[in-house]
């Protein structure tokens, strides 16, 4: 009797931690690869000439807020995004990516002299936005036809540039730019736009088989600030940072940072679009303005990855392992 309530105690322990495990792995890091296009330099690290190029993905908030459409178009306001497809019915929680910086931002000292910033630190942050999938049209007879393009905004995560994570790789693209790895949980960013039940603030809850786009710019210009309220709640304040993006030799535009390109393939090639202000303040990508990226080395795809937790299913099946080795012993 003794044995059956010790091996009982025991199945409740593992059983509460499995559940433990799961309930904290929702709203944390995500430890599983649900979705991977790799840059080129994971895939063949022997073949330096294959591993990429950077497609510029960025705004300045300083231009972005103007109430002349036209002026925020004069750059930089290149929105790039990529599709992707998975199976597993666990929510986006970690997002990881790979980008390069093509110029300095800038930021005036006390004397107005502007002060160039290179590398990582001259961008504020990140945004990262998840849409539903247009899918292509063809006209029936002809060679013509409209490749697909992200249609609906579901989500959209500002994460300051203190919660990415920034890691060097020691690898040179294509373009000759330094190739950086990025990573955000998104419980650490910022929830700025979200349609009910497809997104929260721990991650975004994609449905399994769905076709999504994911965009993601670097912004400079501002940034958010998490405070903590006296009554324990949290809210983020948006504070001024002082940083503009200024047109450079290479990129009139003023770009000053750019995703990395993959040859892994998924649909259609990836779409560049740009990130309008309403007149209410609300986020609009023009449908209108999507168009596929010109790559002008190897596969128009974007390199990133999405990770999640494991499988409910997995989850119990590991305590149900550490249940038997309980057992054996």
């Amino acid at each position: 009797m003794q044995r059956s309530t010790l091996l009982s105690k025991i199945t409740l322990a593992v059983l509460a931690s499995t559940i433990a495990f799961v309930s904290f792995a929702q709203a944390g890091t995500g430890t599983v690869v649900k979705y991977s296009q790799l840059p080129g330099y994971l895939l063949d690290p022997v073949n330096p000439s294959g591993h990429g190029e950077n497609i510029p993905s960025d705004i300045d908030w300083n231009i972005a807020n103007s109430p002349d459409i036209l002026q925020q178009l004069q750059g930089p306001n290149w929105i790039a995004a990529d599709d992707f497809q998975d199976p597993f019915d666990t929510p986006v929680l970690t997002v990881r990516w790979w980008g390069s910086y093509f110029g300095p931002t800038f930021q005036s000292d006390p004397t107005g002299t502007n002060v160039p910033i290179f590398g990582p630190g001259s961008e504020d942050g990140y945004v990262l936005s998840f849409f539903t999938d247009r899918p292509a049209v063809t006209i029936p007879g002809t060679p013509i036809g409209i490749p697909s393009q992200p249609e609906e905004l579901l989500a959209s995560y500002i994460a300051p540039l203190d919660v990415v994570k920034i890691t060097p790789t020691g690898q040179i693209g294509w373009d000759n730019h330094e190739i950086w790895e990025y990573q955000v949980d998104l419980m650490d960013a910022h929830l700025e736009h979200a349609v009910a039940g497809m997104a929260d603030p721990d991650g975004f809850n994609q449905l399994p088989g769905e076709i999504y786009w994911l965009a993601i710019n670097a912004e400079v210009g501002h940034t958010l600030i998490e405070v903590t309220q006296a009554d324990g709640t949290v809210s983020w304040v948006e504070q001024d940072t002082g940083k503009f993006a200024q047109p450079n030799a290479n990129h009139p535009e003023g770009h000053f940072w750019g995703w990395h390109t993959s040859p892994e393939v998924f649909n259609d090639d990836a779409a560049m679009g740009h990130l309008l202000m309403g007149p209410g303040g609300e986020w609009i990508y023009p449908e209108d303005s999507w168009n596929p990226i010109d790559a002008q080395h190897g596969p128009a795809s974007m390199a990133f990855q999405l990770l999640t937790i494991p499988e409910p299913a997995s989850a119990i099946l590991l305590g149900l392992g550490g249940l038997a080795i309980m057992k054996r012993s």
